[in-house]
Formats: C-alpha cells, structure tokens, sequence
C-alpha cells in the first residue's frame, strides 16, 4: 500500500509542476468500483500523504463509486480523522453523481 501511496504522490508532483498559471489546487479521484475496493486505510493513507507532501494544494479527494460496507465503513471512520482531512474526503456512492460533481470541480468541465 506505501508504494502505491507513493506512487500517486510522485504523479501529483509532475502534475503539480505542468499546472497552468492561475492553477492551485488538486482534485484527487479515486476509482473504487474495481473488486476488491480500496480499503479505507489506503483512502487515508493517500489523503495524508497528500496533506503532508502539499498541505495548501490538496482541494479534495473524491472516492465513487462506493458499495454499501465501504460507504457504512468510511462513515464510520470519518469522525476519528482529523478536523484538517475529514472535510476533503468526499463520499460519491454512484460514478454519475461523479461525473456531475467534477463538471463544477475540474478546469474545463471534464
């Protein structure tokens, strides 16, 4: 799970540097409609990573779709996450509602 973590922070670190001027802020989705889903600990581990590598770039992190038990888990663990992180994580149940989100989200719509 580290390497993958790592991984997505070494992306968001070219991305950061092809960034347009005027563009600040990173919106960080997360597909987990493949079997198994993610679990809630790489969720975390990926916003935290996040957090310390870019405290004032990270915007968001969206995970969708979410089946029930993962939906039900997350709830149950975001109260425990620190005040700073709680609020960038945001739950999608359907890739629809995703799709709508991250017309409002995302530099150019889609």
């Amino acid at each position: 799970m580290d390497g993958e973590v790592n991984l997505k922070i070494l992306m968001v670190d070219a991305a950061i540097k092809l960034m347009p001027a005027g563009v600040t802020d990173v919106v960080v989705v997360c597909d987990t409609s493949s079997v198994p889903s993610p679990a809630p600990t790489f969720l975390f581990a990926a916003l935290k990573g996040m957090v310390r590598g870019y405290p004032d770039r990270l915007k968001a992190l969206y995970a969708a779709p979410l089946g029930r038990v993962l939906h039900s888990v997350m709830l149950m663990l975001l109260p425990l996450m620190p005040g700073s992180l709680s609020p960038k994580l945001q739950l999608v149940e359907q890739k629809e509602e995703m799709r709508a989100i991250l017309k409002d989200v995302l530099r150019g719509g889609e």
